[in-house]
């Protein structure tokens, strides 16, 4: 197929190149080379001798016309004379009238290729009609004649001349036209002899038209209407096209809207609507414009075609030609420009004819070869060498002069342009299919990207956590054994050995602690709700971080606004997560000065039972610039990362804050000025607990230590407490290392918290039986002393296969289930243990993990367990736990 339309394309191109070699060269060689010299000495003028076709005369040639017919085509009974000197006169031609120098024309429209000789045409007009006297107008319809030079002679000699052409004077002629219109009147059986000379540097076509004057308007009406029409759509499509380009910004488009431009300008100048409507008498467009314009043509649909089907990676050697094609419009433009000659049009003809031939070529080539854009191009330019072929056939009379003739061109240029910018179009929704399909599949790596790096993320969170849950148990043990050291009797030395070690384990812990709740799943993390006492909170951070300013010589600002309501339900433990993590990064990052807490409430205008509440912690510390604050919140981000640094830890503080906050839906905001300080506010909503039966005893599950440090109580050494400052009792106070006294409240304070840790209600729980499931020893001894100094009776499994043998020989009142054990893990043992039980005798089963998601919560749930504590485990849980399966099972049981 391809061969076949290559074949069709190079038939056609070798028509085209023939026909323009014969319109352009065999009207010279008519008009010229057929001529042969005879001297006359008198006057210079040329004698001809004719070709057989063109037989000489001896007189003039007359057109006898009625009124039947309301056009005649007048080219045909046309005799010309070529003068060669360019000398002659009126009176010169008139003499030689009865010698045989004039020739006569065959062809309906007259054409004599590209001369600068000028032409003399004669003929005859008699009326024959009915009527006394008629007005005729005789038209020559090619804008482009530079000189005209009309007369008419009637038998009296000349009575009539009237001088136009596009190099002249537009209000010469009778009429104000894009072409040259005259008017003629003719008396009933009156002769007039016509004689036009017509001169210039350029084509010479002769279409001559004798006209009713109603039948010429509505000719002149019809051809405004084609006009109309075929730039209409040139407007339409630069518009659409410019469009185009200012959205997409191809460069083809570029080139393509100066070939639109260049060529709609070009057809008007060929039309005479330039000259007609636009720059009238300018004669140095009406000189250069013709030429100038079908050269930026040409240059522009290069420029277009190289770019449109990549000429210059595809095909190289013709993308050589195309760049000598430039080379040769470039000349012929300086040329013309320098000095208007016949020489520089026809440079201009040759590069016109070279690249209509390339680009033929070019489009056949790309066809061939496969190339999608090529088979639309080529159609595009098919059809305009169709219309130009059409309008030479129509020159040399072999098709007949009608308005689809005469404007071939127009016809196949507009479709032409319409062709190519649908191409463009084309080309565009290719381009945007690609990049769909490039976005789709980028879309595509794009998230199975992000999943491979949640999936990462949370390998690497999962490795965080289990690596932390392992080191809670070896740390949880030395701090349980070393309080319990404490109470041997030691020397001074090793006392100070001892406090060295717990306050490691302690710095440990909290660390360990942070990476923990910061590898929690957000989207499964457990939301709570439970009442708390919001000003006991309090006193454990006035406590707290007062003795850490003291430590460090700074000032500790205290201001909680007296309206706050006390009781709130809500997550308390993430809260002071949050609290605790604000104030330890800004008591670490300040060197002096002070650091204030501050807090008020706002009830909530729609919702009364709710009640925002509003921190506000700031610090005289050295500051975050401002490019640090976007990230500070982000993990393991440090305001100074260098090894030199005087603060440690691993830049989760703040993250772990942010992270908190957004769980709890609450928001962070900091505002921060390089040397002078920084603000944090942490608001957040609480619900407003009015229930007083739900305040019961939660100390040990408010106690902010507990919250804050995971699973050990604070310790305050005597070393420690000495030389403390009281507290009032007002809610607004100022703490600073200048004030001597301790009072007796904050003593009892103190001792009464240490207390609360480590003195345990025994008489409550005593000889309750219970079973410790664990495989780790270290969890194994701890769970021990915390049961056993509780009062029970504990009892040791290995793992889940020896608890289930152990239950079936013994009773118990309470077993502590750890999940994760060799042989049988906690969930297997726990259906087993159910499914071996006694019918109305549950034990309560209670799960030990680390895992505390709500899917991890199910799990334990249906596989029979009743309630789970978390790893590690806290002396307030363990208690809690006993009350409410022990204390509160026995009216029951007893009953």
């Amino acid at each position: 197929m391809a061969r076949e339309q290559l074949k069709w394309v190079i038939n056609l191109f070798c028509r085209w190149v023939l026909i323009s070699v014969f319109l352009i060269v065999i009207p010279i060689t008519k008009g010229e080379a057929s001529v042969s010299s005879r001297e006359n000495t008198s006057d210079e003028r040329s004698s001809y001798e004719h070709s057989s076709d063109d037989k000489p005369i001896s007189s003039i040639r007359t057109v006898a016309f009625d009124d039947s017919n309301p056009s005649i085509i007048l080219g045909s009974h046309l005799q010309y004379a070529v003068d060669r000197s360019g000398l002659w006169s009126l009176d010169d031609v008139l003499d030689i009238e009865n010698d045989s120098h004039f020739t006569n024309v065959l062809d309906p429209i007259p054409s004599f290729g590209f001369t600068d000789k000028p032409h003399w045409f004669r003929l005859v007009l008699k009326y024959e009609g009915e009527l006394e006297e008629v007005t005729k107008e005789l038209e020559l319809a090619y804008p482009l004649l530079e000189f005209i030079d009309y007369y008419e002679i009637n038998h009296e000699g000349v009575n009539r001349n009237v001088l136009g052409g596009k190099n002249r004077d537009l209000m010469g002629p009778d009429i104000k036209s894009r072409s040259f219109v005259v008017r003629i009147h003719l008396k009933r059986g009156e002769t007039k002899k016509i004689m036009i000379k017509v001169a210039g540097q350029a084509m010479l076509n002769l279409p001559y038209y004798l006209w009713d004057i109603s039948a010429r308007r509505q000719w002149d009406q019809t051809q405004m209407l084609v006009f109309g029409v075929y730039y209409g759509i040139i407007i339409v499509m630069f518009l659409y096209n410019l469009f185009l380009f200012l959205s997409m910004k191809f460069i083809s488009y570029f080139y393509y809207l100066c070939y639109i431009l260049s060529l709609g300008l070009f057809m008007l100048t060929n039309d005479g609507l330039i000259r007609e409507y636009i720059v009238g008498n300018n004669q140095w467009i009406n000189i250069h414009g013709f030429w100038t314009l079908m050269s930026t043509t040409g240059l522009t649909a290069i420029l277009f075609f190289r770019q449109f089907l990549h000429i210059k990676i595809r095909h190289p050697n013709l993308d050589r030609v195309l760049r000598l094609i430039i080379g040769l419009y470039l000349s012929g433009l300086f040329l013309s420009f320098l000095d208007y000659s016949i020489f520089s049009n026809y440079i201009i003809i040759v590069a016109t004819i070279s690249c209509t031939s390339c680009l033929l070529i070019g489009g056949a080539i790309s066809l061939y070869k496969g190339y999608r854009e090529a088979k639309f191009f080529m159609m595009a330019w098919s059809i305009v060498l169709i219309g130009a072929t059409v309008l030479m056939l129509t020159y040399l009379g072999l098709i007949p002069v009608n308005i689809y003739t005469l404007h071939a061109v127009h016809f196949g240029s507009a479709i032409e342009v319409l062709l190519l910018s649908f191409v463009l179009a084309d080309r565009i929704n290719t381009l945007v299919s690609e990049k769909l399909s490039i976005e789709k599949l980028a879309r595509a790596e794009l998230h199975n990207s992000h999943q491979q790096l949640r999936a990462s993320h949370r390998l690497k969170d999962d490795f965080l956590g289990s690596i932390g849950q392992e080191l809670i148990v070896p740390i949880n043990g030395v701090v349980r054994h070393a309080l319990e050291l404490s109470g041997s009797r030691l020397s001074q030395d090793q006392i100070g050995f001892l406090n060295t070690a717990i306050n490691s384990a302690r710095s440990m812990m909290f660390l360990v602690n942070d990476l923990i709740r910061f590898t929690e799943n957000s989207e499964n993390v457990i939301h709570v709700s439970k009442p708390f006492s919001l000003r006991g909170s309090f006193e454990y951070i006035r406590l707290r971080y007062w003795a850490k300013c003291q430590r460090q010589g700074l000032l500790f600002h205290y201001n909680v606004d007296e309206s706050i309501p006390d009781r709130l339900k809500g997550d308390g433990v993430r809260l002071h997560v949050v609290l605790y993590g604000l104030l330890d990064n800004a008591v670490k990052f300040t060197q002096d000065g002070s650091v204030n807490f501050a807090v008020r409430s706002q009830l909530k205008d729609n919702e009364k039972n709710k009640v925002t509440l509003i921190f506000s912690i700031s610090d005289t510390g050295k500051g975050i610039p401002q490019e640090q604050q976007q990230s500070i919140f982000s993990p393991f981000s440090l305001v100074d990362a260098s090894t030199n640094r005087a603060e440690d830890g691993l830049g989760l503080g703040l993250a772990l804050c942010k992270k908190t906050a957004d769980i709890m839906k609450g928001a962070i905001v900091l505002s921060s000025v390089v040397d002078k300080g920084t603000e944090v506010t942490f608001t957040v909503d609480f619900e407003i607990d009015f229930d007083s039966s739900s305040q019961t005893d939660h100390r040990d599950e408010e106690n902010p230590v507990n919250a804050g440090l995971g699973s050990f109580p604070l310790l305050m050494t005597e070393e420690s407490l000495e030389n403390k400052n009281p507290f009032e009792k007002s809610h607004k106070n100022t703490l600073s290392p200048s004030s001597n006294n301790f009072s007796e409240d904050v003593s009892s304070k103190l001792k009464t918290s240490k207390s609360e840790a480590f003195e345990f209600e025994a008489l409550e729980f005593k000889s309750k039986r219970v079973l410790i499931v664990e495989d780790n020893v270290v969890n194994q001894t701890v769970m021990k002393s915390i049961v056993e100094k509780l009062g029970c009776v504990a009892n040791i499994s290995n793992n889940g296969q020896e608890a289930v043998d152990y239950l079936k020989q013994n009773q118990v009142d309470l077993v502590f289930m750890d999940c994760q054990m060799p042989i049988k893990d906690g969930y297997e043992a726990t259906r087993d243990i159910r499914c071996h039980e006694a019918d109305g005798f549950n034990v309560p089963i209670i799960a030990v993990t680390a895992n505390v998601m709500s899917g991890d919560k199910a799990r334990c749930l249906e596989s029979g367990m009743d309630d789970y504590v978390k790893k590690p485990v806290k002396l307030a849980a363990i208690k809690a736990v006993l009350k409410n399966y022990l204390i509160a099972s026995e009216p029951s049981e007893s009953a």
